[in-house]
């Protein structure tokens, strides 16, 4: 692992140096689990449960049998997977980011799609501000769904409506989680149902472009949270999300959404 772990900085170094990361972009690393599962891809077998095999450990070995005729070279798992990260704004290529890599680079590879807002990976703690650092355990309090938490989370945020870098608010993570009851408890927080997703910025180097100016209940309907939506309409959440009459790149609405999933009953019928 080690040697292979040498190798890929390598090539991630000779790849960043190609597109001229060292005038002025940030260089994107590799987290372990990334790793790992690169590994698996190109050279490695399945574990073998501790189980199975009269309670033999597990173990993770090379096989020399090739499973696939033509194997990508290793700078196309790293110009592929480096695509993922770099498009959800993200400096760090996580497990997910290799996954997505093989549907594209191996024959008959599935996997799920990304959850939005999702990421497994964080790296360079010490790096990170204490102010970063609590915002982190806040949402992941948050994001464990015990109502319990709640005052403790809101206790290391600044105010209620904190955005993470991803630029989602505790309340939009909640709705599209669908935790009904966590909505319930950071509404009566204080939460504002009608705050914005920002534009991507240093801030938010993980906001995707695409959801600019979205709103709790644009992120509730994409993913049908119905008793979520209900709730944010109860709330007075506007249907036209932050969608701007003037803005030069067009905001998808909630009712906009609604209407495509063929749920614009419950809009209908607030």
């Amino acid at each position: 692992m080690e040697t292979k772990s040498d190798l890929l900085r390598r090539v991630v170094q000779y790849y960043q140096h190609m597109l001229g990361y060292s005038s002025g972009r940030c260089t994107i690393v590799w987290g372990p689990a990334a790793l790992h599962t690169l590994y698996y891809f190109m050279r490695c077998s399945q574990l073998e449960h501790a189980e199975h095999g009269n309670h033999r450990t597990p173990v993770q070995e090379l096989v020399y049998e090739r499973p696939y005729l033509v194997l990508p070279p290793l700078i196309e798992w790293v110009r592929v997977a480096t695509a993922h990260a770099d498009h959800r704004r993200s400096q760090v290529v996580d497990k997910d980011d290799v996954m997505q890599a093989s549907r594209l680079l191996l024959p008959g590879v599935d996997c799920p799609i990304r959850e939005f807002g999702i990421s497994d990976d964080r790296l360079h703690c010490c790096q990170r501000s204490d102010d970063l650092l609590k915002a982190e355990l806040a949402f992941r309090m948050l994001g464990s769904g015990r109502t319990d938490l709640v005052p403790h989370a809101l206790q290391l945020l600044p105010h209620v409506d904190t955005f993470n870098e991803h630029g989602l608010t505790p309340l939009m993570a909640a709705c599209i989680r669908g935790d009904e009851a966590m909505v319930h408890m950071l509404l009566d927080a204080g939460a504002d149902v009608d705050i914005e997703t920002p534009a991507p910025s240093n801030a938010y180097p993980c906001v995707n472009p695409e959801t600019q100016h979205w709103t709790a209940l644009t992120y509730a309907t994409t993913h049908g949270q119905l008793p979520v939506i209900k709730l944010l309409l109860e709330k007075g959440a506007n249907v036209e999300g932050g969608a701007r009459f003037s803005e030069e790149k067009i905001t998808v609405t909630p009712l906009q959404l609604a209407a495509a999933s063929g749920k614009l009953c419950i809009y209908l019928n607030k």
